[in-house]
């Protein structure tokens, strides 16, 4: 017994074997067999070669649709633009696009920066903290990746850490040379939320807020 998937126009079919790729079916009736084979329509939207689309079947086959595509369905596992990849799924990433090496070589970069300020006396501190085995700890220095923080200088920062409530008691001050010492990977934490400006204070309400995700806008004159 046989059964007919429709393709609308504008739409292309992702046939499945047994939850593998077995080919791409063009719009209008396209033959399957129930049970054994499946056909997931995705719609195609506009026509534009920086887009690729990548669908994932069951066994872990990637297969490029050729007609780029701006509208998906759920069965859509990433969106990759020029050289960006759009994707929620990040254990996909590390199996199939070496994530954990671009992680991991981005916040040795990181580490680099803030060396370069000469604000921390221990900087192997930090790179032993992002050199655990974990990589939850190397994500949380991209955080500062593009810090407006570390264009200050060592100076300011020393006067923000010794003068803002926030931040006093957070790290061993030598006022000498005007550095910190980490002491532990608190302390380190507490550093990655400093260069991230973690917390923000309401310029309204004068309180404190929480910030994680954060966009900058232009100071209004």
């Amino acid at each position: 017994m046989s059964f007919f998937k429709f393709i609308k126009t504008a739409n292309t079919g992702v046939r499945q074997t047994f939850g593998k790729f077995s080919g791409l079916c063009s719009p209008g009736l396209n033959l399957y067999i129930p049970f054994i084979q499946k056909i997931t329509s995705v719609s195609n939207m506009v026509q534009n070669k920086n887009f690729v689309i990548m669908v994932k079947t069951k066994d872990d086959v990637f297969v490029e649709l050729k007609q780029p595509i701006l509208a998906v369905t759920q069965k859509v596992d990433l969106l990759v633009i020029d050289d960006q990849i759009v994707t929620n799924d990040i254990g996909l990433l590390q199996t199939h696009y070496d994530f954990q090496r671009y992680v991991r070589t981005t916040a040795t970069h990181i580490v680099s920066e803030i060396t370069t300020l000469d604000f921390v006396s221990n900087m192997d501190k930090v790179t032993e903290y992002i050199s655990r085995s974990r990589l939850t700890y190397a994500k949380k220095m991209l955080r500062i990746k593009n810090s407006k923080v570390l264009r200050m200088s060592k100076e300011e920062l020393f006067t923000k850490i010794t003068t803002l409530p926030r931040w006093q008691g957070k790290f061993e001050i030598n006022e000498t040379d005007h550095t910190i010492k980490l002491k532990n990977y608190g302390q380190v934490e507490n550093l990655i939320d400093l260069l991230d400006e973690r917390y923000t204070r309401s310029d309204v309400t004068d309180e404190e807020y929480d910030t994680r995700a954060k966009k900058w806008v232009a100071a209004v004159v």
